[in-house]
């Protein structure tokens, strides 16, 4: 399982440097132009809308590198999750490449699916959070939304076997809560220096395909 863990850390790692370099380089931009088209005067002067920019800016970040990452480890991390499958159950088949291609469109078109929704939603809760208080509330709602998306995004290295798209859909919202906190585990993990950018996405695939192994039924 080692060149799993080295392989999908050295992807993940190169993707996370293009993002932060953007990252890096967009922040400024944006927080010129927002300033502009807002028409509050405070965001001029005031820290919280320096902060409520770096947050959504992040988690905009943080949403491209996730479907980045997601597309761009799917042959590997669907490979990782058949693998603990056959090991588990001792009866799958082998995938053929036909089926790892009809796979990895299917991953692009629920990922795409994934990215349009989460940005509506974070679009949402940017907006909202220009109203006084309701921080409180965006914030960690923001959290979650990401959270839940990336651990979707895990489950399905499993599903992908196993069920069309619509069941996919409808499981992983049945299971919402698990993928919140697989999205939210990854997001733990990924943050340990060095490591996690290596640990997170094995951990992650194998967790989440263990997860249905064990008993977890729609």
């Amino acid at each position: 399982m080692f060149h799993f863990v080295l392989k999908s850390g050295i992807i993940a790692f190169l993707i996370l440097i293009g993002i932060a370099v953007i990252g890096f380089w967009g922040v400024s931009y944006i927080s010129g132009m927002l300033v502009v088209w807002i028409p509050l005067d405070w965001t001029y002067e005031s820290s919280l809308y320096n902060v409520i920019l770096m947050i959504f800016w992040l988690a905009l970040c943080l949403v491209i590198f996730k479907y980045l990452m997601l597309l761009g480890l799917n042959p590997l991390l669907s490979m990782l999750s058949e693998k603990i499958e056959r090991m588990t159950t001792n009866n799958l088949e082998k995938t053929y490449q036909l089926e790892n291609v009809n796979l990895t469109l299917r991953a692009i078109r629920i990922n795409m699916r994934n990215l349009m929704k989460e940005l509506f939603v974070s679009l949402v809760l940017f907006i909202l959070s220009f109203i006084p208080g309701l921080q409180v509330i965006t914030i960690p709602t923001l959290f979650l939304i990401q959270a839940y998306f990336l651990g979707f995004g895990f489950m399905d290295f499993y599903l992908e076997r196993h069920y069309k798209m619509k069941e996919t859909f409808q499981l992983v919202y049945q299971h919402k809560w698990a993928a919140v906190m697989l999205g939210g585990i990854f997001m733990i993990v990924f943050a340990l220096p060095i490591i996690g950018v290596f640990l997170a996405p094995y951990l992650a695939t194998k967790t989440a395909t263990q997860y249905f192994l064990k008993g977890a039924k729609a």
